[in-house]
């Protein structure tokens, strides 16, 4: 019921706005015409707009980092190692990965859950997990 009265209600402002809204919105003619009556711009403005948009470009690209910047930004190869090793890691079977290198699935059906509980179980009897 609520949504009808709120759709009454639209349907009375709607239909009073295009009097009060129609002397605010300008023909298409009169905006027309009032672009047809501006001047073309100037030589001058154009340069200065282009010299502008140049500065502008080079302003962006002195800020974007090159390329050993963003190799510092990665991380060094000891982080690298050290990612590296913790993925080696064979995982506890209570922790919260315990299934990383036997995802519990049937076919192409994932699994999740208490309904996980026999796959942690096989993990343990294959030493997918500690």
């Amino acid at each position: 019921m609520p949504l009808l009265i709120a759709a009454s209600i639209l349907t009375m402002q709607l239909m009073a706005a295009p009097a009060s809204a129609a002397a605010s919105v300008p023909s298409p003619a009169k905006v027309a015409d009032d672009w047809s009556a501006a001047p073309p711009p100037s030589r001058a403005a154009i340069a200065k707009a282009v010299r502008d948009t140049i500065a502008e470009d080079k302003a962006k690209q002195a800020a974007v980092p090159r390329r050993h910047e963003l190799d510092s930004l990665r991380g060094d190869k000891y982080d690298t190692f050290a990612e590296q090793f913790d993925d080696a890691a064979v995982p506890s079977c209570l922790g919260p990965n315990a299934l990383k290198r036997q995802p519990p699935r049937i076919g192409f059906l994932g699994v999740g859950g208490l309904l996980a509980l026999p796959f942690v179980v096989l993990a343990k009897v294959r030493g997918k997990c500690k």
